[in-house]
């Protein structure tokens, strides 16, 4: 059906184990990279009401 398939994007991100006070070892993953590309969508509160307002009609 295609919900899944091949992504040939590469990001390269660090990953690391920390090892915390009490031994146990801890996974970490730093995302500034993968934050940085993603695409923020920013709108305007005045739009947002507006269509809001038009969905409510609907």
């Amino acid at each position: 059906k295609g919900f899944i398939y091949f992504n040939s994007f590469l990001i390269i991100f660090l990953v690391l184990f920390i090892k915390k006070v009490n031994k146990r070892l801890y996974f970490y993953i730093n995302y500034y990279i993968l934050n940085k590309i993603i695409v923020k969508n920013y709108y305007l509160l005045l739009l947002t009401k507006k269509l809001l307002n038009n969905l409510k009609e609907i």
